[in-house]
């Protein structure tokens, strides 16, 4: 949303500060966007993590289906055999300094940006005009990924 206005005083005082009709003009405006940070965010971090991964390709040799060169889809797929998935394991970290697990946080919500923008413009002479802009932006709950193993070797600003 924006604002743009024309101030037309009748008033000395801010005639002299302003000009004529159509000489200044104060503009204003803000705007608020969602950051859609997209799957590959949730893909990267999980597939990071040792584990947590299961192959559900089909190949000749039998997994899932018993497939050989032989087989012609026109007579149907043949029964999927049970198969017999893995249960979890626990995730073994090694107690290596390269090691990383990767996890996102239970009330992550999804973060935004506030954009917004002020100024002045004032006509000079005929050819030349003056201009004053601010413009700002301001973001919240915004992801980052912490390191917990992060050690803070400047305490109280002495290292």
């Amino acid at each position: 949303m924006g604002f743009s206005w024309s101030p037309n005083f009748k008033g000395d005082r801010f005639r002299k500060l302003f000009g004529d009709s159509g000489q200044t003009v104060l503009r204003g405006g803000f705007s608020m966007a969602y950051v859609r940070e997209g799957i590959n965010t949730f893909l990267s971090i999980m597939s990071a993590n040792p584990g947590l991964t299961l192959s559900a390709t089909q190949n000749i040799t039998g997994t899932p289906f018993p497939l050989t060169f032989g087989n012609l889809f026109r007579n149907g797929l043949p029964a999927p055999r049970r198969q017999h998935f893995p249960s979890p394991q626990p995730i073994q970290i090694r107690e290596l300094i390269t090691d990383a697990v990767n996890a996102f946080a239970p009330d992550l919500k999804t973060g935004y940006v506030e954009s917004w923008s002020m100024g002045i413009q004032r006509e000079i002479n005929k050819d030349n005009v003056f201009e004053v802009r601010y413009i700002g932006n301001r973001g919240h709950q915004l992801w980052r990924q912490i390191d917990l193993n992060e050690v803070n070797v400047f305490e109280n600003g002495v290292p």
